[in-house]
């Protein structure tokens, strides 16, 4: 690439994440102010300045990318940049600027004295982008981690749904006295059976209802109601598929969303009436039979589920599902933890975390090691309980088979009996649970 040398031209390239960022700390003025100083100082002229607003955590900032496209292009004879940290916070565009630099475009840091032509001054250039990549990892991590916290809380970080209002950070949300009422009838109204989600949505356009951009409210908003089950008093994790009770006051009772949730799963039924028969049992290819010690076969008379041994010479006798499923929920609410169980549970988490310290040296290394595998297993135990205590009524099929299969290692069936053997991480966290 040839690159020209008179007359030379330098662009100016500044970065703040936020608008917030801009106003204050590391603002715009005073980068640019910097970038001014050293180009007067160096008799460097900037013929074009590039300013972005947008956080270097993610690729593809535009700015940042029609400033590279210029240079290469050669419209300038190089950059001048803050700091490193300000045009590379992920490696993809330190190594754009490096083949930059590599072909002879001048790039310069205003408030660090690097020579980039020398093998020192690129090492340690590099070990910088390299930093500030590792920061920009962390900072997600920890925002994430944060993010979870106040969720595990019963916070709810996001804007608030249609209903409640905003209170701030670290705050709960609030019911909104002019949505709330709309929200609390669109419920009852769909319950009833005798409005659809178009029939709903037109009524509550009459009645005035508008969404958070002040449009008329949709099907697909209506239908985003109703799926919500943070109107019941609950926050739920998609990503996880997590629930835990939040710290907000409920519009509408649980009974009432679990029958809205039945009718929107009796129209998808309909809708999927190809759907293989054997999708419909809950427990297949997971009971054993306590005698003969071979899985139960399941099968479907007069409208009813059984489980019967594929055995004919067995004296195990069928099993209905509905005594099944009273078992396991049996056995997962023993393993719920109530609010005050769960307070007194992560202190002692809290506690024995702090205490790893502690420990004798010369066996810090292993035991602390092994101690903090068994508090994350327990922590991972006990967060998966609380969700799924919450979640299971209103659980798909398929999400159902999840929560049985990760918290039962074994279910088996004696007469009448079910049996259900935990998990050992979930054995370990009944007895927890027990000694508080």
């Amino acid at each position: 690439m040839k690159i020209q040398t008179f007359p030379k031209r330098y662009f100016g390239y500044i970065r703040v994440s936020t608008v917030r960022q801009g106003q204050t700390g590391t603002s715009l003025i005073e980068q640019r102010s910097a970038i001014e100083q050293y180009a007067f100082d160096s008799n460097l002229p900037i013929t074009n300045w590039f300013e972005e607003r947008e956080t270097a955590a993610k690729q593809g900032r535009p700015v940042f990318r029609k400033m590279i496209t210029d240079l290469r292009q050669e419209k300038a004879s190089g950059v001048i940049i803050y700091k490193i940290d300000r045009s590379a916070r992920n490696l993809r565009d330190w190594a754009e600027l490096g083949e930059l630099i590599d072909a002879g475009i001048d790039v310069r840091f205003a408030s660090e004295q690097l020579d980039l032509d020398s093998r020192g001054g690129r090492l340690s250039a590099d070990i910088q982008a390299v930093i500030a990549a590792d920061f920009i990892r962390n900072l997600r991590e920890e925002t994430k981690r944060g993010f979870y916290a106040r969720i595990n809380q019963g916070f709810y970080p996001m804007p608030a749904p249609l209903g409640y209002l905003n209170s701030g950070g670290g705050k709960r949300k609030e019911i909104d006295p002019i949505t709330a009422p709309f929200i609390k009838k669109i419920f009852k109204c769909y319950a009833t059976g005798k409005f659809c989600l178009r029939t709903v949505a037109a009524q509550m356009n009459i009645e005035g209802l508008r969404n958070r951009n002040e449009g008329v409210v949709s099907m697909r908003g209506i239908a985003h109601v109703l799926h919500n089950p943070f109107y019941t008093g609950i926050v739920r994790i998609k990503t996880l598929k997590e629930y835990v009770t939040g710290q907000h006051l409920p519009l509408i009772s649980k009974a009432l969303f679990d029958a809205v949730q039945m009718r929107l799963k009796d129209k998808t039924t309909r809708k999927s009436s190809n759907t293989s028969l054997r999708e419909a049992f809950l427990f297949r290819k997971l009971l054993t039979c306590a005698e003969c010690t071979y899985r139960l076969i399941a099968e479907k008379q007069k409208g009813y589920i059984y489980y019967r041994c594929q055995k004919g010479f067995c004296l195990q006798k069928t099993i209905r599902e509905e005594v099944v499923v009273d078992a396991f929920l049996e056995t997962l609410g023993n393993l719920h933890f109530s609010k005050k169980e769960a307070v007194c549970f992560q202190e002692q988490l809290s506690y024995r975390r702090r205490t790893l310290g502690e420990i004798v040296e010369g066996k810090i290394n292993t035991v602390e090691t092994t101690e903090r595998a068994v508090l994350k297993e327990s922590e991972s135990a006990f967060r998966f309980v609380q969700s799924a205590y919450l979640e299971y009524s209103q659980a798909s099929y398929a999400r159902k088979r999840e929560i049985i299969s990760r918290i039962a290692a074994n279910i088996q069936v004696k007469g009448k009996v079910v049996l259900i053997q935990l998990h050992d991480q979930f054995e370990t966290l009944q007895k927890q649970k027990n000694n508080l």
